[in-house]
């Protein structure tokens, strides 16, 4: 394929990194704006975004991945004042549900220099893309009270948009070219908030859009598109770019696509905003959406800042979680993670503990905390080294060491002794213990130290650019929570647990052969919460138990729901265990309490999409264009059209042809042509349209516009003879006069204006000439039609009110001069009741004035 991707060098400068990320020190100002640790919850088909002042290429990594390509190059202007120049942007769109449910990270990269990393969770409800899902849900005072907006569920998305009851206008697309296609915005789709213009072509040299008639805007491309491959033979066919469709507006829009120049896609779609704000800022809010994504499933919807949309934060439509869980960021907490049970197990809690640096990240596993709070009772396990239980003690005093472990594929067992203040119980016995567990143990206390061999170290845990947009500052700084689980931390919990779980049990089965009682170990091992990570763990046996090399075991994803970080949480008085993951657990639990209290809303079906039409609608009738109405345009009219959506204009200099298409998408009834050339006739038909298709070609009018005033200046001579008819036929020498002239021509209408005349003669009784004078004086005017360089007027020469003789002008017109004379003879009464013979002749001169 042919590529032209959006790339400018840029300035560069070093941003901050953060610990807990291995970040190398990049060097480039950059921003990743979507997903943050700050927005951390993904779902639907979402947008990787953000932007970069300086890059020959943008690429991320997703889960430890190969590097994928970003089309990088779109227009922000909110980076002009950051980087010189406001073609920075990188957009590329993930359908999310492609990743799965759980916590994944993201790396981005400059020109191979990492400049973020980032952890997130993904939502899903339980399939790839959901299709034929109709459902739309009406809010209460969001964004502020007594606001209701409504919500609908966009399959496009895979997600919420709002929505508000408008006809979204349809057309006819240019012709199918199964080589190109925009997937976003639709015909007749709903869009909200931060959405991406995408779409795919296998070649192009360039892309553009252009948004209701606006000036045509190249965009970004050459991102990665596997699922292309087949049809394009190649995959970096994708483009992308950021829109916030609050700045568009409420209300019907358009959008044209080209490839090179070609129009591919011409589509009308709705938005709705939620007010003036182009972006809203400091809003948190969570909503249950009932009978969905079918009947009986209830789905949890979160407000997400940087989508400006809500985006589905939990559903009942994937199987049940075992655990919430969260990391503890807070340095003097030794908890690294820990989680609080769901449904049977609520109020059961486990944590992982760890030595921390002073930032708070995790460096040696140290121990693992089973609660619960219904019962008060707890239980510790204090990890070796080499990250095996050493020992476990609990709320009823008793203690319990643990020495000879034999971990086998064939068996596995640890020999136990039991001692309460300090006092040997029974002897030691040797009991089987599920070695897996243990094994994928040690391998999660190994990677934490080795992992922090590599971390740098840092006042903070995410990355946190040092020089941001307006927008990019408000996502950071108005967000009240923050987000750093990751792979190594949901594995240290996840195989920590499965291990304490293991471990308990074992205990019990010691407790049972040596007689002793009175410990927690054996209600432990038969809680709901461990009972539930023993079965679910028994799924994986064998090498399936180890950690995953990278990333997290589906399974693992599917038992757990990420939640923030708890940054805050005091131990209590005792310090270490139960007191320290109480804290965090009530915190939990707080918001698991409510979450189970957020308002449920009920579905509400969509107004029905309205009914295609079959057939194209009725040729337009009364198809009027003005004759010379105007000097720039020709307006053309007709009648309404039922059944019409839109109309197409043509035109054409002959009266038996359509001739060219002036405008395919008018949604009124009139039009206005100001493309004519002055003094040519043309013939306008309009068709009518519907997604059928059109009508036939309606009958033709014709229509101009007024020719520019040509004006000219002159002069008109007048001469005449006088001859009597009597005596010695005398004849009156000739007289002639000039006098000023002037025309203007517009539209084939001349109008010429000159001096009138009067003339005098007389004759004595023999037939000799006494007099004869010529005067001029007086204005007249004539308004002839000129056509073809050519016309002509007359006008008459009257005595003593009576008419003697009509003198005919002929004359020729061009850019430069017009011209006219005419003559006549005839007799003229004397008083003497003879007559005379009189020769009369005018001619007119002029040159044009006309710039």
């Amino acid at each position: 394929m042919q590529h032209q991707t959006l790339t400018l060098l840029r300035l560069i400068l070093t941003i901050t990194v953060a610990a807990f990320s291995s970040i190398a020190s990049a060097q480039s100002q950059a921003v990743l704006e979507s997903p943050t640790a700050g927005a951390f919850v993904q779902s639907g088909v979402g947008l990787i975004r953000g932007w970069a002042c300086e890059a020959q290429r943008v690429e991320i990594s997703i889960d430890g991945q190969p590097l994928q390509a970003i089309a990088y190059g779109t227009e922000r202007l909110d980076t002009q004042p950051v980087c010189g120049d406001s073609n920075n942007g990188f957009g590329f769109t993930q359908n999310w549900n492609r990743v799965g449910d759980g916590v994944h990270n993201l790396r981005a990269f400059i020109d191979g220099v990492e400049f973020a990393n980032v952890n997130f969770t993904v939502t899903t409800l339980g399939r790839e893309f959901l299709t034929g899902l109709r459902a739309q849900y009406t809010l209460q005072n969001f964004p502020s009270a007594g606001v209701s907006p409504q919500v609908l569920w966009s399959e496009t998305h895979q997600n919420f948009v709002f929505t508000r009851q408008v006809t979204i206008p349809t057309n006819t697309p240019p012709s199918d070219n199964p080589r190109v296609k925009l997937e976003s915005p639709s015909q007749g789709s709903h869009e909200s908030g931060i959405g991406l213009i995408r779409g795919w072509a296998c070649e192009a040299s360039q892309i553009e859009i252009r948004i209701d008639g606006g000036a045509r805007q190249a965009i970004a491309y050459g991102t990665e598109r596997l699922d292309t491959q087949p049809v394009c033979g190649d995959s970096n066919n994708g483009f992308g770019f950021t829109q916030n469709w609050n700045r568009v507006g409420d209300g019907t829009h358009n959008l044209r696509a080209y490839r090179d120049g070609v129009e591919f896609a011409n589509v009308n779609f709705a938005v709705t905003t939620l007010g003036r704000e182009e972006f809203l800022t400091g809003l948190s809010s969570q909503l249950k959406f009932n009978d969905f994504p079918e009947t009986g499933q209830i789905t949890t919807a979160e407000w997400s800042e940087p989508q400006q949309n809500f985006i589905v934060a939990r559903s009942t439509a994937t199987p049940s979680r075992l655990a919430l869980i969260a990391a503890i960021t807070d340095a003097l907490n030794p908890m690294a993670v820990a989680g609080n049970g769901t449904g049977a197990a609520l109020g059961e809690s486990t944590g992982i503990i760890a030595a921390k640096r002073g930032d708070g990240l995790p460096t040696r596993l140290e121990g693992i905390t089973w609660a619960s709070s219904p019962t008060g009772q707890s239980a510790d396990l204090q990890l070796a080294d080499d990250g095996l239980p050493v020992a476990y003690t609990d709320s009823s005093g008793m203690e319990a060491r643990f020495s000879d472990y034999q971990l086998t594929d064939a068996a596995s067992s640890v020999t136990v002794s039991f001692f309460r203040n300090g006092a040997a119980q029974g002897n030691p016995v040797t009991v089987p213990v599920e070695g897996a567990g243990l094994r994928a143990l040690q391998t999660m206390a190994e990677r934490v130290r080795l992992a922090v061999q590599s971390a740098p170290t840092s006042t903070g845990r995410q990355v946190a650019p040092a020089v941001s947009t307006a927008s990019a500052r408000q996502t950071q700084d108005t967000t009240p929570s923050r987000f750093t689980l990751s792979a190594l931390l949901v594995n240290s919990y996840w195989y920590g647990s499965v291990a304490a779980s293991d471990t308990l049990c074992a205990v019990r089965a010691a407790a049972e052969q040596t007689g002793v009682s009175g410990l927690v170990a054996p209600a432990a091992c038969q809680s709901p919460l461990i009972a539930a990570f023993l079965a679910r763990a028994a799924t994986r046996r064998g090498a399936a138990a180890e950690p995953p090399a990278s990333g997290i075991d589906p399974l693992v994803q599917q038992a757990l729901q990420a939640d923030a970080d708890v940054p805050v949480a005091p131990c209590g008085p005792a310090g270490g265990g139960v007191s320290c993951l109480t804290p965090v657990t009530t915190q939990l639990q707080t918001r698991q309490r409510e979450s189970a209290q957020l308002p449920t809303l009920p579905r509400e079906e969509p107004p029905e999409p309205p009914v295609e039409p079959t057939t194209p609608p009725e040729s337009p009738h009364a198809v009027t264009a003005s004759d010379g109405d105007y000097i720039d345009r020709v307006t053309i009219s007709w009648d309404a059209v039922e059944g019409a959506v839109y109309y197409e204009v043509y035109r054409s200099t002959s009266s038996v042809i359509a001739g060219n298409l002036l405008d395919s998408n008018v949604s009124t009834t009139q039009f206005d042509d100001f493309t004519p050339d002055p003094g040519t006739i043309y013939w306008y038909s309009v068709r009518a349209c519907n997604s059928a298709g059109c009508s036939v070609y309606s009958t033709p009018d014709s229509g101009y516009i007024q020719s520019p005033i040509r004006s000219y200046v002159g002069t008109s001579t007048i001469c005449f003879t006088a001859t009597a008819n009597y005596g010695v036929q005398g004849s009156c020498p000739q007289r002639c006069a000039s006098a000023d002239a002037s025309a203007t021509l517009q539209n084939e209408l001349l109008t010429l204006k000159r001096t009138s005349f009067s003339f005098i003669y007389n004759f004595d009784s023999r037939g000799n000439c006494t007099e004869a004078t010529l005067t001029r004086s007086g204005d007249v005017s004539y308004t002839p039609n000129a056509v073809d360089g050519r016309f002509s007027y007359s006008y008459s020469i009257y005595q003593s009110g009576s008419r003697l003789a009509g003198v005919n002008m002929q004359g020729s017109y061009s850019n430069t001069s017009l011209s006219a004379s005419g003559s006549v003879r005839y007799s003229a009464p004397l008083s003497n009741e003879q007559s005379a013979t009189i020769d009369f002749e005018e001619d007119i001169s002029m040159k044009s004035s006309s710039p």
